[in-house]
């Protein structure tokens, strides 16, 4: 999904195995620019909570965003829901529309 969204290479995109060291969904370089998360993916049948934050904040790329992408028991990604620090998702949302702001009004 990642791979399609933001059109990216065959490489950019790396899941790893459960159980494996370091963030989820390894990202490469370029891949980082477009999409600046760093994921953490979880399939249990409780909402991850702030431990599962913690290991994702852990493990984040730098200049990235932590986020838990969970599936609930039994279901695919089309059902994940994502979750990210309140203010770090707002600072976020603020960094893309003065991005938005500096092409329009350039």
């Amino acid at each position: 999904m990642i791979t399609e969204v933001f059109e990216l290479g065959e490489g950019d995109v790396e899941w790893t195995s459960m159980g494996a060291s370091g963030i989820d969904i390894k990202l490469s370089p370029k891949a980082r620019a477009e999409c600046p998360l760093s994921i953490e993916c979880k399939k249990t049948r409780k909402h991850p909570a702030v431990a599962e934050m913690k290991q994702a904040r852990y493990n984040a790329y730098k200049d990235t965003i932590a986020a838990v992408a969970w599936s609930p028991h039994c279901s695919g990604p089309e059902e994940a829901i994502i979750t990210f620090n309140f203010q770090e998702f707002f600072n976020f949302l603020k960094e893309i529309r003065d991005e938005r702001k500096g092409r329009t009004s350039g």
